[in-house]
């Protein structure tokens, strides 16, 4: 699998290498490094003219979509946008935030972006009450009872984003690790549905205006939901709490939570969402109500925004989305450990790639694998800091604690500060893999500890070093060298 790259440091010389990220309640089957969704015909060879439309067969039925693939590079991400109800080729999602703009995008930030369209459904659901209007297929029949339409080897629109993802990689290159999927409306709760329903595929998902409908219906039928906000400042950005959403709020006893509650899933990847705290089509406290369902993590950021339009996109959601979403990647399943006898460092990484790259020598010499792993997987991103050649620290520093996270965020040294080049001090790379939080040194009931030892390097004069370890053994093998135990640090999945 192709992945991003990133910059991993050591012996002074640098290398580039790559970062896998896995996010949501637990670690989900994977199909394979191609999926094997049957199709025909393929994308164009070249988009040079924006936005152009193609179409892709599945199971007899044509699919249309726009795709634009900037040119350059290979391994680009994909980001598929996903229109609200009535969405057609003529009128879609790249209507709505314009064309122009969308390509300047994908041009700006190197990614290929798809927009599928839509079918005409035969009936009516939760989200869209009378048959015959195009939308995206969340439950298999109109009655409120229905099941969720979570299959992705019988849901049609499954199937179709599955085709797009796999056609994207065939003809463009496309980096299945970073594939994100964005929506609008009922196009919102799509993109939500896709990426817990396909979350071995989607490293992201972002979504306006959509949600978890804890009701009826979308309305909050039998009686209209319509919360009213707190009074706020114009263009202002608040938290649910803030804007005055509670638990309770837009929920029906007994109702099923649509499109699909995230419980019922293996796993949600991180998201982004956002709303309008005026918008009367689909109220804000839906998106409350998923951010409320989804664990408590840095993976997950949710925005009311006071901006005064109502049922539609902000201007600048598309870029805060995407600044949100490309920092994550899907996941390997395994924290491999590395052993540097010349630096006496050990490092970890949880992405394959990056460790096949090591083994190659392309991090510098005295570089090799220990015989330690453990996995990856859990309720909060582990964030990684790297400190620097020179003047140092030249090494790693990994942790799940976001206190411990914002605060080495807090201490860096700003790029361009002439201090960086005297002063230590960490910098941050990334959120690395998935793991959980213990809880006064003891982890949940199906997780293991992860043990963290310091070398103590600040004052024996030399770069701070941590080795983290599920093993109590390579534990205490540093501890005998005069490291200092500081114990459980993060629980990982037995």
């Amino acid at each position: 699998m192709i992945v991003a790259s990133r910059l991993l440091r050591s012996m002074g010389l640098m290398f580039v290498a790559t970062i896998a990220w896995l996010g949501g309640l637990s670690t989900p089957v994977v199909f394979g490094a191609i999926d094997d969704v049957v199709y025909q015909n393929s994308f164009p060879v070249s988009t040079a003219s924006s936005l152009t439309p193609a179409n892709l067969i599945i199971n007899g039925e044509s699919r249309a979509l726009l795709i634009y693939r900037p040119s350059g590079s290979q391994s680009q991400p994909l980001l598929i946008f996903y229109s609200g109800t009535g969405g057609t080729l003529e009128y879609n999602i790249a209507d709505e935030i314009g064309r122009d703009t969308l390509r300047n995008f994908a041009d700006r930030e190197n990614v290929i972006v798809a927009i599928p369209i839509q079918r005409v459904m035969s009936y009516g659901d939760w989200d869209n009450h009378s048959a015959g209007t195009p939308y995206w297929e969340t439950s298999v029949g109109e009655a409120t009872s229905s099941a969720a339409s979570s299959n992705p080897d019988t849901n049609p629109d499954l199937l179709f984003t599955r085709a797009i993802i796999k056609e994207a990689s065939v003809a463009y290159g496309a980096d299945l690790a970073r594939v994100y999927v964005n929506g609008f409306s009922n196009g919102a709760f799509f993109s939500y549905f896709v990426a817990a329903t396909l979350s071995n595929r989607i490293a992201a998902f972002a979504e306006t205006g959509g949600g978890l409908v804890m009701s009826q219906t979308t309305a909050g039928e039998p009686t209209p939901c319509t919360p009213t906000a707190l009074p706020a400042a114009p263009n202002a950005v608040r938290s649910c709490a803030e804007a005055g959403w509670s638990i309770g709020l837009c929920s029906t006893p007994g109702a099923m939570a649509r499109p699909i509650a995230p419980g019922a899933v293996v796993m949600v990847p991180p998201g982004f969402m956002e709303a309008n705290d005026d918008d009367n089509s689909v109220p804000f406290a839906h998106t409350c109500n998923l951010a409320n369902a989804l664990p408590v993590s840095t993976a997950y950021q949710v925005r009311i925004a006071h901006s005064g339009i109502g049922h539609a996109m902000n201007g600048d959601y598309l870029d805060n989305s995407w600044s949100f979403m490309k920092n994550f990647r899907t996941a390997t399943s395994t924290v491999i450990e590395f052993f540097n006898t010349n630096l006496d460092n050990y490092f970890i990484t949880a992405d394959s790639n990056e460790a096949a790259q090591i083994d190659g020598g392309a991090a510098g010499p005295g570089w090799s694998r220990t015989g330690y792993t453990f996995k990856s997987g859990g309720t909060t991103s582990v964030c990684r800091f790297y400190g620097s050649y020179s003047p140092g620290p030249n090494s790693h520093f990994y942790t799940v604690d976001p206190a411990e996270c914002q605060g080495l965020k807090d201490q860096q040294i700003p790029a361009g500060d002439p201090r960086k080049l005297t002063v230590k001090s960490w910098n941050f790379e990334s959120l690395d893999f998935v793991s959980t939080p213990a809880t006064n040194q003891t982890c949940p009931t199906g997780t293991a500890p992860v043990y963290r030892a310091y070398n103590n390097g600040f004052a024996r004069g030399v770069d701070s070093n941590h080795r983290i370890t599920s093993s109590t053994t390579a534990i205490q093998e540093v501890v005998t060298r005069g490291w200092s135990n500081e114990g459980v640090v993060m629980c990982a999945p037995n």
